[in-house]
């Protein structure tokens, strides 16, 4: 709904929607998320000199992200901000990299924040503190190579397929193949194909999935024979 609201007044509507009662403090962990997400949605389409949007930033800024209240909640501030474009918060968000005390998680959804807002100057910061902590869940793990290629700096591209390729883990590889697609990178291609090669019954269909998805990103021609395979291989598995 966030897209019919660009109007301030509209939006004002909105803001004081998505922070009542009923959508942010429902005592709901994932209501609450997609309520903060919706937040930076909505402040991403606003002007930058919006009353609206100032107020929703402060919001995100100052009761999510701040709070130490909600692990989910935190996350999805990092993530708001990224979505809204906030350039102002990118050292607060940075500095989640570096707390040992915050969740792994939240400090995924750190990266993947910096990524949306090209904050490139904290890549080696990423680099070094996030997708090498194999103490560290998987999936947090991965958020960080998809915040290095969110960047748009295809120089990352052999560290996100070198980190990748040497994990026994699924979900750091399918984060990799999204990563390959985010950045368009045409010579990693066939890291991406030998995805596609079954069986299917046994296949990690999230991988095979996001694989696609990389490749439809790519925009490689030679991939169309491969994605028409997946789409009849439907009835072998979830792929």
């Amino acid at each position: 709904l966030t897209n019919y609201f660009t109007d301030e007044k509209d939006a004002a509507n909105a803001f004081k929607a998505l922070k009542s009662r009923n959508a942010f403090d429902d005592g709901k962990g994932q209501s609450k998320v997609f309520a903060v997400l919706a937040m930076g949605d909505l402040a991403g389409r606003l002007d930058p000199n919006s009353k609206t949007r100032a107020a929703i930033l402060k919001f995100i800024f100052e009761k999510c992200l701040e709070s130490k209240k909600n692990n989910y909640v935190r996350a999805a501030a990092a993530l708001a901000l990224g979505v809204a474009n906030d350039t102002s918060s990118i050292p607060a968000i940075a500095n989640l990299l570096e707390d040992k005390a915050v969740d792994p998680w939240i400090v995924g959804a750190a990266c993947v924040g910096l990524g949306l807002l090209r904050a490139t100057e904290y890549a080696d910061l990423i680099d070094r503190q996030v997708p090498r902590k194999t103490n560290w869940p998987a999936d947090a793990r991965g958020y960080g190579l998809m915040g290095l290629a969110l960047m748009g700096d295809t120089t990352r591209m052999d560290v996100i397929v070198r980190v990748a390729s040497g994990s026994k883990e699924k979900q750091i590889r399918r984060q990799m193949s999204l990563a390959i697609g985010v950045l368009g990178d045409r010579n990693h291609v066939n890291t991406l194909t030998r995805y596609f090669a079954g069986p299917w019954k046994s296949a990690d269909t999230y991988l095979v999935s996001n694989a696609a998805f990389g490749l439809s990103w790519i925009q490689d021609q030679g991939a169309v024979t491969l994605l028409t395979t997946l789409a009849t291989k439907s009835n072998e598995a979830d792929v």
